[in-house]
């Protein structure tokens, strides 16, 4: 009987253990993503001239849009010509597909790489796009080395391309099969001027 005691109050301990480090690292997760939009809110606000002139509006951090995605390279790439919110055109190349699940569904998004060498580049549209997101798409950061197989995709770093603030910036439009279609209720909302 007293080792059963014992079992009890261990397995118990245990729990508490684990139900702490998991709240713990979720609101450590939380304050990353946080602190994220608050030091880009920060530098949009003090850019010269300043691109916004009150605070970002952005979902609560969702860790369920931080997903896994599988890398397929593409090998023979294509040159690809993208429009813009100023109805002018940008060049990029096919760099790789990004496969990944998310609500029980399997999605994929073409990244694309600009002919000037520049960042990688990842857009995309969804079914909160026009609603309470800006409609023309939202940019996600993305890294991925030469030879990954997979990489990290973290919705809730979606955000808002300049145009989205002011129209007389020029934003390359997302490709049509970067849409999904399915609510991403993580990142950057629109901006509450644009309401």
């Amino acid at each position: 009987m007293k080792k059963l005691w014992i079992y009890i109050l261990v397995s118990l301990s245990l729990a508490i253990i684990m139900v702490y480090t998991f709240s713990e690292n979720a609101n450590d997760y939380e304050k990353q993503i946080k602190k994220h939009w608050k030091e880009r809110e920060l530098t949009l606000l003090n850019s010269s001239p300043p691109v916004i002139d009150k605070e970002l509006n952005t979902f609560r951090p969702d860790e369920s849009f931080r997903v896994i995605a599988s890398v397929e390279h593409v090998h023979h790439a294509k040159s690809i010509q993208l429009s813009t919110s100023d109805n002018s055109v940008r060049n990029y190349e096919d760099y790789c597909y990004l496969t990944f699940s998310l609500k029980g569904q399997e999605y994929k998004l073409k990244v694309l790489k600009p002919v000037d060498g520049a960042d990688l580049f990842l857009a995309f549209t969804d079914e909160t796009s026009g609603k309470n997101t800006y409609g023309a798409g939202r940019f996600l950061p993305v890294e991925i080395k030469t030879n990954a197989i997979n990489t990290v995709l973290d919705f809730n770093y979606a955000y808002n391309p300049y145009c989205a603030y002011n129209e007389k910036y020029s934003c390359p439009l997302p490709p049509k099969e970067n849409h999904l279609p399915l609510e991403i209720t993580a990142g950057e909302k629109v901006y509450k001027n644009h309401q």
